[in-house]
């Protein structure tokens, strides 16, 4: 009789531990958007990072932080990829809700100057962007998830002239 009781519970944690690990939310980068503003005559670029989740339940209790830095070097190998925010706002992480199978975007502040952009677009500076994602899901008992990104932005060879670029293009 014991045993029997013993392979039950051992059931019943296979297909809870199962129904986790498939049904879990599941956050993933999911790429970086540019949006185009002028303020005052001056157009900038704002970058977005998206965040996807790939789960069938939602996230709970997520909090995201992105960062970006223009370099005039490539990365070091050693570089500590630092929280960075924009001069004035306050240290704090976004609260986000990340919905299952949908997506959202975390806006990453400043924007970055056109004449930051050309010297980037003309491989003097290097830009990059980081950050990351931490998350529960909606099972009790299960541990916290952190996704984390690092990407470079790579300008292509057929580019349009930084001159040429208007806000809603």
């Amino acid at each position: 009789m014991q045993a029997q009781t013993k392979e039950q519970e051992r059931a019943a944690d296979t297909a809870r531990e199962s129904l986790t690990s498939l049904q879990r939310a599941f956050v993933f980068p999911d790429g970086v958007d540019i949006i185009v503003i002028d303020s005052g005559g001056k157009t900038s670029m704002l970058f977005s990072a998206k965040w996807g989740n790939a789960g069938a339940t939602p996230t709970r209790g997520m909090t995201t932080h992105g960062s970006y830095q223009w370099l005039p070097i490539k990365l070091p190998d050693n570089f500590p990829f630092p929280d960075l925010w924009a001069p004035g706002v306050p240290h704090v992480d976004r609260h986000a809700l990340l919905g299952p199978k949908g997506t959202i975007r975390v806006d990453l502040n400043p924007p970055i100057s056109l004449d930051t952009m050309k010297l980037v677009q003309k491989h003097q500076l290097s830009l990059y962007f980081w950050g990351w994602a931490r998350y529960r899901d909606v099972f009790m008992g299960t541990p916290e998830h952190i996704t984390m990104f690092c990407s470079e932005f790579i300008p292509i060879e057929k580019q349009i002239p930084l001159d040429e670029v208007k806000p809603g293009i």
